[in-house]
């Protein structure tokens, strides 16, 4: 062993310890005051009532302004079509945009770890679950290297757009899968 190993400290209750035990103890108590630290902000926000903290007041208005979207942005024939039909593409203005999915899913799994998801009603969950459907769907027959002849815009802006289009499909199947589990 090296020479920083074999040297002793003496500790308060007169045991003798390696220099490396000491700082793996410390790294140890560290990592479990991060852990409460942690623990602690979840129950600050649980401790009265579930549906009174802030992480389900966001997660409930998220809900609301995706609704409101789905309502202005999102034609009657194509929210019929989207589930019967797998050929129906949604052009990019309807989808919602990376932000509020990224949001959505963060306080999904808040919701999740504070086990509250079950407080929300059912009818606005499978509502939810849908719309994410229909994102999650979006990325299934986009391709990254079409043949040139069909591009109505140069290579680089369709991989980007595309691009865009699966990291929205990906960040609503991670929320999708945060109010499933």
């Amino acid at each position: 062993k090296q020479w920083y190993q074999r040297r002793v400290a003496i500790t308060a209750g007169g045991k003798t310890k390696t220099l490396r035990e000491i700082k793996v103890e410390k790294a140890e108590q560290r990592k479990k005051e991060a852990k409460q630290a942690k623990q602690q902000l979840i129950n600050e926000d649980d401790m009265s009532d579930p549906l009174q903290s802030a992480s389900f007041k966001r997660f409930s208005k998220l809900l609301d302004i995706i609704f409101e979207h789905e309502d202005e942005m999102v034609p009657e024939s194509f929210k019929l079509n989207a589930v019967e039909d797998d050929e129906f593409e949604p052009s990019p203005d309807t989808l919602l945009s990376l932000r509020k999915l990224g949001q959505l899913s963060a306080e999904a799994a808040k919701l999740k770890q504070m086990k509250v998801l079950n407080c929300i009603p059912q009818d606005r969950l499978v509502r939810l679950l849908n719309i994410l459907d229909r994102h999650i769907r979006d990325s299934v027959r986009l391709c990254l290297n079409p043949e040139p002849e069909t591009l109505e815009v140069d290579l680089y802006t369709y991989q980007k757009e595309t691009l865009c289009r699966m990291q929205v499909s990906a960040e609503a199947a991670i929320a999708s899968f945060h109010i499933l589990t």
